[in-house]
């Protein structure tokens, strides 16, 4: 192209640097519709026609719309087939000064109430029975029961008979909660049966479980004593009773759709759907236990007294409790809450020990009586115990009890 072809190519740029859009496509079309032969440009422009692309350049650069990016300009040549013919520009990057912000002044977070991490807890909790805790197989001794006994004289009673034994693990499993309403004689104990199958109880109405918190194979309702309600929740693990007093069946099925599982490696559930009014007695598993039983019977052998202490068996359901036939109250027993059931002919206490263990005293006299006497109960030594007690006749069958 000759000197006065750029003169006119720089003349037709100035003509129209008002229109950028125009610049670039016009001035490509020109040179391209006067090379047909479709070799690279070699375009050389004037010192002046430099100057002015480049001011058009930095007025594009400021008009932008925000967002768009600086830098380097091409020109790319729209018909050519060679599509690495370029001509390049270095032009200066303008970036428009941005309004100045003042940042939000965000206060350092308190360590006190900072969430835990992620890892604090398990991502997935266990459900039904899988994966339970597995039990100690620690023996308990029998001295880490204490030795009770009375101050005070239970009824007409001659005879007071000591049985004292331990239990090892078996193959099954029973882990227990209690709960109590001391206003509304309610109870609920849930048994969770690790390795024990649905056993032979009468079928009730089946429960649909989908959409419960836990999965289960099978749940049906257990036909029960008028006042009571009884569910069965079946999974490969095993089953779950739960055994209630003073609630309805469908409290007890919403009890059932809402258990979850505690956090492994902790055993137990937690009953979201727990009614506002009823208060957690213990819990228990049952692993190897000892236990001290007196029974305080008359000259002809008639049983009116009798005392259990268990290392464990935070079970309610040992009391004979029947709610259309129980009054249900509480007492204090130096700190700790008794329950107190009065059943036609006898009297129930049952309470928990200091040292974790569970003590049940029943009594065929007057409250006030069973009262007295759970009140006078004193940790002997071993000679005291044995010189107040008989040992078993060998001839028992071990079905003497107030609560069978």
């Amino acid at each position: 192209m000759s000197d006065r072809s750029d003169e006119a190519l720089g003349a037709r740029l100035g003509a129209l640097a008002p229109s950028v859009d125009m610049v670039a496509s016009r001035s490509l079309f020109e040179r391209e519709r006067r090379r047909p032969d479709n070799r690279p440009n070699r375009l050389l422009l004037p010192a002046a026609a430099v100057v002015l692309i480049i001011g058009v350049a930095a007025i594009w650069t400021i008009a932008r719309p925000s967002g768009e990016p600086t830098g380097p300009i091409s020109t790319i040549a729209a018909a050519t087939t060679n599509p690495t013919a370029t001509t390049e520009l270095d032009v200066p990057t303008t970036t428009p000064t941005a309004p100045t912000t003042i940042p939000a002044v965000v206060p350092d977070p308190d360590p006190s109430t900072s969430p835990a991490p992620a890892t604090s807890m398990p991502s997935v909790l266990p459900s039904g029975l899988t994966n339970w805790p597995p039990r100690s197989t620690d023996p308990v001794p029998v001295d880490a029961v204490p030795r009770l006994l009375p101050t005070v004289p239970v009824g007409d009673a001659t005879t007071a008979t000591a049985i004292v034994g331990t239990a090892d693990t078996l193959g099954s499993y029973d882990y227990v909660q209690s709960w109590y309403d001391s206003d509304g004689g309610g109870f609920l104990v849930i048994t969770s049966n690790i390795g024990q199958g649905p056993g032979t109880s009468t079928r009730g109405t089946t429960i649909d479980t989908d959409g419960w918190a836990a999965t289960w194979n099978d749940a049906y309702v257990v036909p029960s004593a008028t006042g009571r309600v009884s569910i069965s929740l079946v999974s490969a693990e095993g089953v779950v009773q739960i055994d209630t007093a003073g609630l309805t069946e469908q409290q007890v099925i919403d009890i059932g759709r809402t258990l979850e599982r505690r956090p492994s490696p902790e055993p137990g559930w937690n009953v979201p759907s727990l009614p506002a009014d009823f208060a957690s007695f213990g819990e228990s598993g049952d692993t190897p236990d000892a236990s001290r039983h007196l029974l305080w019977t008359l000259d002809d052998g008639t049983l009116i007294g009798e005392l259990l202490v268990y290392s464990a068996n935070a079970n309610l359901l040992t009391t004979g409790w029947w709610p259309d036939e129980v009054t249900v109250s509480t007492i204090d027993l130096d700190g700790a809450e008794a329950v107190v059931l009065d059943l036609p002919g006898r009297v129930a206490i049952v309470w928990p020990l200091v040292d974790g263990g569970h003590a049940l005293f029943g009594f065929t006299g007057s409250r006030a009586d069973a009262e007295a006497i759970v009140r006078s109960l004193t940790v002997v030594d071993q000679e005291t115990w044995d010189d107040s007690t008989e040992p078993p006749d060998p001839g028992r069958d071990g079905c003497e009890s107030l609560f069978c």
